[in-house]
């Protein structure tokens, strides 16, 4: 799996369009679609709903990508933080850390989807 795999798809996630996405790395839509599906079958899990015309991701994806950019923006916050402010944002980003790989773990044990949904 190459770095350009996980740009393309955060470049998805952010802007909820194949064809966007697609415009933004220089490739093709379909590629962006392939891409997608070889994460996919990489994290053995379905990322992106595909039951609507409309992009959307799974409800695991959803919760893991809410906590990333909630663990990004901590990241951030302590990289400029005073001792002070430091003590007080760390709590806060080690139980977002645990929230993150617990999440991931049940992605990755459950395969995160049903049964049913999967189709790779």
């Amino acid at each position: 799996m190459q770095i350009e795999n996980f740009k393309i798809f955060a470049d998805l996630v952010e802007t909820k369009s194949f064809s966007k996405a697609a415009k933004l790395n220089g490739i093709t839509q379909s590629a962006v679609s392939q891409q997608a599906r070889s994460m996919e079958r990489n994290f053995k899990t379905l990322m992106v709903d595909r039951s609507q015309k409309q992009f959307n991701l799974t409800r695991a994806m959803e919760e893991h990508d809410k906590l990333r950019t909630q663990f990004s923006g901590l990241e951030d916050q302590m990289t400029k933080a005073t001792p002070d402010e430091f003590a007080k944002l760390h709590p806060v980003y080690v139980e977002t850390k645990t929230k993150m790989d617990q999440l991931g773990a049940q992605i990755n044990t459950a395969g995160g989807v049903a049964a049913s949904e999967t189709d790779f």
